[in-house]
């Protein structure tokens, strides 16, 4: 009987592993055989203030106009349609400088950036067609606030293929972006002083369950070279649910961003949590800590709205309830066995001393 059960196990345990197994999938990449057509090159104007760059790195001074210039290169005789739209800094959740058109829904303002780099500079020709080689220049209208600002405003000038965007505004074909960056005074601008720990909550974000603390750059300049530390503790218990840390996060300037914990395919519990924050580059330290509360309901549309879960294959969950069925057998089958062999064992112990006891009474009665 026994031999039977063990043989059983080895037959689950075998399903188990080939449905784990069967669980494993491979994809492979579709390479990108497009051919750009096209090559751009920023010229620079007497007011660039490091003629080493190759992106504008522009003095302005308040109000008043000046004129930048890009050359486009056709690289082929077939003709190709451009776009060329202009976009401002901002803070990708990977801890990247990123660029974004006005237009993108993506595009998240901070409210401390006043006059962004899209509000300064005019495009003359929004569409272009080069071809056969040619050579064409594009002129923008630079146009700094009538106002004095400190810092510096961030940007780029894309100029990409046509008609390749999506419903949300963004595009999926190649761009070529060339940087902008105006000052007024030509400052050093890679070192912001300041970080704020804006908000922390828990959300569904990008399909994923998440913890986002969103942390905030004030200033006018870069901040970069950032190391980042945190942890998600319950308030009640103390104990660490979650942590992370990175090195070498920048921030534009006015700029905010989500740095994320993901919470992985196990479900999220409400409760009282709380964030601790480590946040340091090469000049500076800054501490955070906030409280953030994640209610029934909150956890429910998360852990519902979820497409990571945990999804046991139907013969994992055979082979599952059926090794629990065999140990509780095993168990039992065990158990009557010691329970028989005590009590045959017992027997054997009464008869012993039963016959030690007749053998010392006989010996008692020659003995007389």
């Amino acid at each position: 009987m026994m031999k039977k059960i063990y043989v059983l196990i080895l037959c689950c345990l075998l399903i188990t592993i080939s449905g784990v197994n069967g669980l494993t999938a491979f994809a492979n990449e579709k390479e990108d055989d497009e051919i750009l057509g096209y090559a751009v090159k920023a010229i620079q104007p007497s007011t660039q203030l490091d003629q080493e760059k190759t992106y504008f790195y522009v003095q302005t001074v308040p109000g008043e106009e000046q004129t930048l210039e890009v050359k486009v290169q056709s690289t082929r005789k077939k003709p190709i349609d451009l776009e060329i739209t202009v976009e401002d800094a901002m803070t990708g959740d990977n801890g990247e400088i990123a660029y974004k058109a006005s237009n993108n829904k993506e595009m998240n303002y901070d409210e401390t950036l006043k006059e962004p780099v899209s509000s300064m500079i005019e495009v003359e020709t929004p569409k272009l067609t080069v071809g056969n080689f040619e050579e064409k220049i594009v002129r923008f209208k630079l146009t700094p606030p009538k106002e004095h600002y400190q810092g510096v405003k961030i940007g780029a000038i894309s100029i990409g293929v046509a008609d390749k965007v999506d419903n949300k505004g963004i595009k999926t074909g190649f761009s070529y972006e060339i940087g902008a960056i105006f000052s007024e005074t030509g400052e050093e601008f890679n070192n912001s002083e300041s970080l704020n720990l804006k908000s922390v909550r828990a959300e569904l974000y990008h399909g994923k369950k998440m913890v986002l603390a969103n942390l905030q750059n004030p200033e006018p300049k870069v901040l970069e070279n950032l190391t980042i530390d945190a942890t998600v503790k319950n308030k009640k218990s103390g104990d660490i649910i979650k942590e992370k840390k990175v090195q070498g996060y920048t921030m534009a300037p006015n700029s905010n961003f989500n740095f994320g914990l993901d919470w992985g395919i196990a479900n999220i519990p409400s409760g009282v949590y709380i964030m601790e924050m480590e946040v340091k580059n090469d000049f500076n330290n800054w501490t955070f800590k906030k409280e953030f509360q994640i209610t029934g309901k909150q956890a429910n549309e998360i852990n519902a709205g979820s497409p990571y879960k945990i999804i046991t294959p139907l013969n994992v969950q055979i082979a599952t309830v059926t090794l629990g069925v065999l140990t509780v057998m095993i168990a039992f089958f065990q158990f009557r066995r010691k329970n028989k062999w005590e009590r045959h064992w017992k027997k054997l112990r009464i008869q012993r001393k039963k016959t030690k006891k007749k053998r010392n009474s006989g010996n008692s009665k020659r003995e007389r």
